[in-house]
């Protein structure tokens, strides 16, 4: 039985990424701090360790035997970061530094999750530069120690168990529950920025195929390839309690939309999942 280790496990896409895992038979460990991670989120038939991948010797004996390690562990989102940039460093680039240096050490193929929030600049903010700096630490240790690995950077991703409340929440996310609560619909900015927006179930079957492809060495871009305004996007809700629309957030990237061509290319992945028909069931 191949063995899969997927850091961040407890996470929203950790979630749905260990699920589908379990589901075509393979033996999962989720490796998780718990710092945004969640007990409500474990599947059954994987197993879960708490540990925080930026301690090295935690790590070790976690890693070692793993036929892969699906790298999703890492402080979210551009607003937090610019409050305490260390924790961002700590988790973000000495986290993925520890998975590469074990990874490449026992020969174990990494698949790490970029952001789509580097076409922001990675001087942007310190969340874009922590993952930037990531996939750089990832492309140091193939070319030198032969580390296997693959980035794919993930574009506004949505859909079952992603986080509503708080700082980490993700726009669609507060939107859902909003629509739910029969309450406005909040927009930072004057709703022109676009997002292109992904469902979980394409990114995981990304994810998939970029280890079971061993395409390797690549920068795969996982989004639908169809960018909305804000104002678009929560106009599908239909809201009939309105939008209020707050003051601009910093550090963010006007317009984003992603080029999946790669995928298409080299894993035959395109995305088959759509942001209206996502609402439309709400």
């Amino acid at each position: 039985m191949k063995k899969a280790i997927v850091t961040g496990g407890a996470g929203f896409i950790g979630y749905n990424l260990c699920k589908k895992l379990v589901s075509l038979g393979y033996d999962v460990t989720s490796i998780d701090n718990y710092s945004t991670g969640l007990v409500t989120n474990h599947v059954k038939g994987a197993e879960y360790v708490e540990a925080d991948i930026s301690n090295y010797d935690a790590l070790e004996n976690l890693i070692q035997g793993s036929s892969v390690v699906f790298h999703l562990a890492a402080l979210a989102r551009i607003q937090p970061s610019f409050h305490n940039p260390k924790k961002y460093f700590d988790s973000n680039v000495v986290g993925t530094f520890n998975i590469c240096q074990l990874c490449s050490a026992f020969g174990i193929p990494v698949i790490f999750s970029g952001s789509s929030s580097h076409h922001s600049g990675k001087f942007k903010n310190p969340y874009t530069f922590t993952k930037d700096s990531s996939e750089e630490l990832c492309m140091l240790f193939d070319k030198i120690y032969g580390l296997k690995q693959s980035i794919a950077r993930f574009y506004n991703v949505y859909g079952p168990n992603h986080i509503e409340d708080g700082e980490y929440a993700t726009v669609i996310a507060r939107w859902d529950k909003a629509h739910r609560e029969k309450k406005p619909l909040t927009i930072y900015g004057d709703g022109s920025k676009e997002r292109d927006f992904t469902h979980v179930d394409d990114i995981v079957a990304g994810l998939i195929k970029i280890w079971e492809t061993q395409s390797y060495g690549i920068i795969f871009e996982l989004g639908r390839g169809r960018k909305f305004s804000l104002n678009e996007a929560a106009k599908l809700y239909k809201p009939s309690f309105g939008i209020t629309y707050l003051e601009d957030k910093k550090g963010e990237a006007q317009s984003v939309e992603c080029n999946a061509e790669l995928a298409k290319k080299h894993l035959g992945w395109q995305a088959k999942n759509n942001l209206e028909d996502w609402i439309k069931n709400k």
